[in-house]
């Protein structure tokens, strides 16, 4: 039990004072030692339990011996504004969780860490947690002051959710971390810089709202939906590696201006929708352009697919100044409805004239007889490469 915060004597001393009691209407009698057992039992769960009544009056707690910590150790403990734990090795979930007041936790031994660890701790500024080998669900969730993460020893996937609204976050660092789970740093509106050099997957919406730069990760394959969207400063996207990007990824990206994903093969349902900063795109592998893949690109002029067989419905609709759009597989590309709604391709006012449509010369008379291609088959030009 001396793992737990109670020591042997201490849980000696109160189960005593339970048998003297008896179940009798006789007056329960404290043992010397009583109070500080007692004091030193923040376990249990809840805002209206005996526990969380005790460690309400809590302000600091060290321990040099403890070695673990269990669940709902200190959960609500509202006064709470230090721990120091030096040889502690593991802590279960919810251990910590909204301490509004936690400021300050040392754990430099600690190497494992549960769900919810410091689930709204508002007040967190310092963790120390050099040895932790994984950052799970909720761990941080609305640590609000939290502005630096030290955790090198950090691998494999951060779970969902861990870092949410963290308002002060400004950057992210994690050598060993191979996945991020959904929703990882959501709302983080201060974040700017994230470098995760080994990172292969980004869940759905996890740098959703923050207020990243770029976002340059050499070995993602895989971007889930609405992981960058409303990422309104994001300059720069490149993922070199990157096969597959999920519904909303860029959605509200106003600031990028360059996406480098030359493996992507499929761009889903509003990818790139109101990016209005994109003047040109390439995409030499990507055969689908989803839905409303880039609607309101307004600066977009310029967009060229080397292997695309299939254009969706509104894809590039109200990109109000698409003058050149290059189509260069060597099979014609079906084209969905209503793909060029307020673009040059369908009213030259845009620009004061109509926009271009480049397709190989053997197709061109393929094209202009196509279904929906047909009604635009005088923006239909022979590419002459």
């Amino acid at each position: 039990m001396a793992d737990y915060l109670v020591t042997d004597t201490e849980l000696t001393s109160i189960a005593n004072a339970i048998r003297t009691k008896g179940g009798t209407s006789a007056s329960l009698v404290y043992p010397a030692g009583f109070v500080s057992a007692i004091n030193a039992i923040p376990t249990g769960g809840g805002t209206d339990n005996l526990a969380a009544r005790i460690t309400n009056t809590l302000t600091s707690y060290s321990n040099s011996t403890l070695s673990s910590i269990c669940s709902y150790a200190f959960y609500y403990a509202s006064n709470l504004t230090s721990i120091d734990c030096p040889n502690v090795d593991t802590i279960a979930t919810y251990a910590f969780a909204n301490c509004y007041n936690l400021a300050y936790a040392n754990f430099p031994s600690a190497q494992n860490a549960g769900a919810d660890v410091f689930y709204n701790c508002r007040s967190l500024t310092t963790v120390n947690m050099p040895l932790l080998s994984k950052i799970n669900a909720y761990a941080f969730y609305s640590c609000q002051k939290l502005s630096t993460l030290n955790f090198p020893s950090a691998k494999g996937t951060v779970g969902n959710n861990a870092f949410q609204g963290c308002l002060s976050l400004t950057s992210v660092s994690f050598s060993l971390v191979t996945s991020l789970g959904s929703s990882v740093f959501y709302d983080c509106t201060k974040l700017q810089s994230a470098t995760l050099p080994n990172i292969t997957y980004i869940g759905s919406a996890a740098f959703y709202n923050a207020d990243l730069r770029e976002a340059s990760f050499s070995k993602v394959t895989t971007i889930g939906q609405s992981a960058f969207q409303n990422c309104t400063r994001l300059s720069l996207v490149s993922c070199p590696s990157a096969t597959s990007v999920y519904n909303y990824a860029f959605q509200y990206c106003y600031s990028l201006q360059n996406a480098y994903l030359p493996l992507v093969t499929y761009l889903s349902s509003y990818t790139f929708g109101y990016c209005s900063s994109l003047s040109f795109v390439s995409f030499s592998k990507v055969s689908m352009i989803g839905s409303y893949a880039f609607q309101s690109c307004w600066n977009l002029q310029s967009a060229s697919f080397a292997s695309a067989i299939s254009i969706y419905v509104g894809a590039f609709r109200s990109c109000s100044k698409l003058e050149s759009l290059y189509l260069l597989s060597s099979l014609i590309t079906t084209l969905g409805p209503n793909v060029f709604v307020s673009t040059p391709m369908v009213a030259s006012s845009y620009l004061g004239h109509f926009g271009s449509i480049f397709v190989p010369s053997s197709l061109v008379a393929t094209y202009k007889s196509a279904t929906n291609w047909i009604a635009i088959s005088n923006r239909i030009t022979s590419y002459t490469g």
